[in-house]
């Protein structure tokens, strides 16, 4: 089985309001209602392409320094959505060597097609360059979705919460 990998992090989903207000309130007519912290959480996750994941390096040349890079995520299919975010990781990524690899999961066909339903030139990627998943388990989820600064929401309500 291919591993998936555990990323366990204070989860930031940062939404400023403005671009809400002008550019998706008038195109998407589901967006929850900003109070719904959860939802919104879940909705800003779901409705992601990419996200930038930052680690401390473990690297030599970088050890303990903050690094960030952009990554494809899927929370699952469109009309399925789990809330955990799925990467397709390589050992090539300068960001792998800051992740621990789990080998046992029953996730990663699931994690898989619904990485490859949200970007379906994955399917294509060289097999010799040893691509996974990887899993994000948050441990904590802070949320900027409006004036008055962040909001810590409940990481099983996060999960609990239903688009």
């Amino acid at each position: 089985m291919i591993p998936l990998a555990s990323l366990v992090l204070t989860f930031a989903i940062f939404w400023h309001p403005a671009v809400e207000a002008r550019v998706l309130r008038n195109a998407i007519s589901e967006l929850p209602p900003i109070a719904e912290h959860a939802k919104t959480a879940r909705y800003i996750i779901h409705n992601a392409d990419w996200v930038a994941v930052g680690t401390l390096s473990v690297r030599e040349d970088m050890k303990g320094d903050p690094f960030v890079s952009l990554k494809s995520i899927s929370d699952g299919p469109a009309s399925n959505s789990s809330g955990i975010p799925y990467l397709y990781m390589t050992d090539m990524d300068i960001t792998a060597i800051d992740i621990l690899v789990n080998k046992s999961t029953e996730e990663h066909e699931f994690a898989k097609k619904a990485l490859f339903e949200r970007h379906p030139p994955m399917k294509y990627w060289p097999p010799n360059h040893g691509f996974y998943v990887a899993k994000v388990k948050p441990t904590q989820i802070l949320l900027l979705n409006n004036f008055g600064g962040l909001v810590t929401v409940n990481v099983q309500d996060y999960l609990s919460a239903s688009l």
